[in-house]
């Protein structure tokens, strides 16, 4: 069987892509594999499971969630491991081709071949719901401010509601809606709005946040988040972002390196 679907995803048309990659790499989680506990055949395929804003694979508009990936970089993604299918993609170099197949082009074929289980459902696969995961990250004040709004949800906690300025509009890692679960490793759930906004105020420059971050494909709230970051960075702004990152990182490494032999003159 496995086989017969190599055949058939051979013979249809696909689609090639070339993305640069960043530092972060590409900017989209994969899913899928043939270790994949599932008796539907296209949760055993290499699918697009979710795109970052402002990272490459979103910016080339050229790639969808629930994408099959057929290679990458002419090595055969049909047939392995999610593990071996993420250390594929890890390892390639700075430019990455990507054979890919859109669902409107396999989705028919597939059903038709009666290879997709009877249930299936394309909106309802494991690899296109929703998940969460959780992120660490610093961030330098910049005249006092981290530069993001928040909003409270009752029963849910707080979100970021907008990124205003520098530093977090320079920040790929942070995004609207993403939900904060701790300011400096302290929990903010049983606070209330006010305060929670007085602490961060409070705190010093080098902020350490934790976020529960969503996984989910684009949506018009992420097309409205571009137009509005295009809109206000200044051309001058956008020209200067891996020098702003390049310094913060730099920041972040020197008070690191002087905490750290501070600690080392105090153990001795």
């Amino acid at each position: 069987m496995a086989s017969q679907l190599l055949q058939l995803l051979q013979s249809m048309d696909s689609v090639e892509v070339k993305l640069t990659k960043n530092s972060r790499g590409i900017g989209m989680r994969v899913c899928g594999g043939i270790d994949v506990k599932s008796d539907d055949f296209l949760d055993h395929l290499v699918r697009v499971k979710c795109l970052f804003p402002r990272e490459p694979a979103m910016e080339s508009g050229l790639i969808d969630v629930g994408d099959i990936i057929l290679e990458a970089n002419g090595q055969n993604l049909v047939g392995v491991t999610s593990i071996e299918s993420m250390n594929i993609l890890h390892s390639t170099k700075d430019v990455v081709t990507l054979k890919i197949l859109k669902p409107k082009t396999y989705a028919t074929r597939l059903d038709r071949s009666h290879l997709l289980s009877p249930n299936h459902s394309l909106s309802s696969s494991p690899c296109n719901s929703l998940d969460t995961f959780i992120i660490d990250l610093e961030l330098v004040k910049k005249d006092g401010s981290l530069g993001f709004t928040i909003t409270q949800i009752d029963h849910e906690g707080f979100f970021v509601k907008e990124l205003t300025k520098e530093p977090a509009i320079l920040d790929p890692r942070i995004s609207p809606s993403d939900k904060i679960l701790r300011v400096n490793g302290a929990e903010v759930s049983s606070m209330s709005c006010s305060e929670v906004v007085t602490f961060l105020r409070s705190l010093p420059d080098e902020v350490h946040l934790t976020l529960e971050k969503r996984n989910r494909p684009p949506s018009p709230c992420i097309e409205d988040d571009e137009k509005r970051l295009k809109k206000q960075l200044r051309h001058e702004a956008r020209m200067m972002i891996t020098d702003h990152r390049s310094k913060n990182e730099s920041i972040l490494k020197t008070r690191r390196d002087r905490r750290r032999t501070r600690d080392l003159s105090e153990a001795s």
